[in-house]
């Protein structure tokens, strides 16, 4: 099994031998009794990972990773050598699967040029290899919810072999006459192998891991960490600098789940709150919204950062609409400062009808409480 200690220790021993000038053969020898597989391509570092199918316990799976210098998998194959069986006949595929650094299907390639075929014993053609890239690559493939059994209507009638027509519902998500080929496929890709894949990297995710993903320029690694991130929310404080610069980022989906990952307790203190909302002239409207419910999670909202929030709408950098979130931020001790209380009573003449109600309401509601 490999883990990111054994992966440390291997890298550190393999360049301390290096410095030795100890041979190759010499270094891959012992590596080999630390439990590792390796090889090397160039500057980055093969390695091997082999595991029990949890589906079928007479299988072993075979993993070779392709790992940088810098501790971050740059991809992850499968070789699959497989029957793919009708209810009347069964043909090879011998096909290579490749993953990303981060688990996501990224494309395949043919072992020894050998060609797909279909059930009409035909093999397939540059665009039924187009297409089945594309089934794969769509990780909510109707697949997702059939069974073998689901496939084809069969037919009393057996001609040239084959015993039933492939649904008419799925014809347009399928390769023509290669049905069983793309389900079976399908299935491999986001089945354990996958599975296996994505907690081989979510074992490595130490802060110095997190760290580079977070800052590589390809974003399938931001986007990673990211998701990481959110779902473990102890992470979301020594990130939160790094987390705030993401939130502008031009990649919608960063962008997103950067917010997303900005837990509570990274906004407890009243530095972090300003930095925060200091974000808020770069956003767009949406955003800002979503910035405005981030901060009503958090136990406290500083005096500092409702000035700050009231500001911005007076300066046209928030909408009316949300400085009526803005509000709802407001609690008992924040008008209890005569500061806060200053900047609210300038809004009672807004030129805007509804601002100047809602801040009434709002005065009125601390007023008589």
């Amino acid at each position: 099994m490999f883990n990111r200690e054994r992966n440390a220790k291997m890298k550190w021993y393999d360049g301390f031998l290096k410095k030795l000038d100890t041979p190759l053969w010499v270094r891959l020898v012992l590596l080999y009794y630390m439990g590792i597989s390796p090889g090397f391509a160039g500057n980055d570092l093969l390695l091997t990972h082999v595991f029990i199918n949890p589906v079928d316990s007479l299988e072993k799976i075979t993993i070779t990773e392709s790992q940088s210098e810098n501790g971050l998998s740059n991809w992850f194959s499968q070789d699959v050598n497989r029957a793919v069986c009708t209810s009347e006949q069964c043909k090879m595929v011998n096909i290579r699967l490749f993953w990303d650094g981060v688990g996501n299907y990224q494309r395949f390639e043919l072992i020894d040029n050998e060609p797909l075929t279909k059930t009409d014993h035909t093999s397939f053609d540059s665009e039924d290899y187009a297409k089945l890239n594309g089934i794969l690559a769509d990780a909510n493939s109707i697949f997702r919810e059939l069974g073998m059994e689901d496939l084809v209507v069969e037919t009393d009638e057996t001609i040239d072999g084959k015993t039933g027509a492939t649904q008419k519902s799925l014809s347009e998500y399928v390769v023509s006459e290669a049905v069983y080929t793309c389900y079976t496929l399908w299935h491999i890709v986001y089945g354990p192998t996958q599975s296996r894949i994505k907690a081989l990297i979510a074992e490595r995710a130490s802060e110095a891991y997190l760290r580079l993903a977070l800052t590589n320029e390809d974003s399938i690694y931001p986007i990673w960490a990211l998701g990481y991130v959110a779902d473990h929310p102890g992470n979301s404080v020594p990130f939160f600098d790094r987390l705030l610069t993401q939130l502008t980022s031009s990649n919608e989906t960063v962008a997103s789940l950067a917010m997303e990952a900005i837990h509570p307790q990274a906004l407890s203190k009243e530095g972090s709150q300003l930095a925060f909302v200091n974000q808020i002239p770069q956003l767009d409207d949406l955003k800002k919204l979503d910035m405005l419910w981030k901060l009503a999670e958090a136990e406290t909202v500083y005096d500092q950062v409702l000035i700050q929030l009231l500001g911005y709408y007076q300066a046209g950098q928030l909408n009316a609409t949300a400085l009526g979130y803005v509000y709802k931020l407001f609690s008992a001790p924040n008008m209890a400062n005569p500061i806060v209380y200053k900047n609210l009573e300038r809004l009672l003449s807004d030129p805007n009808r509804y601002v100047a109600n809602t801040t009434k309401k709002l005065l009125e509601k601390w007023t008589v409480d």
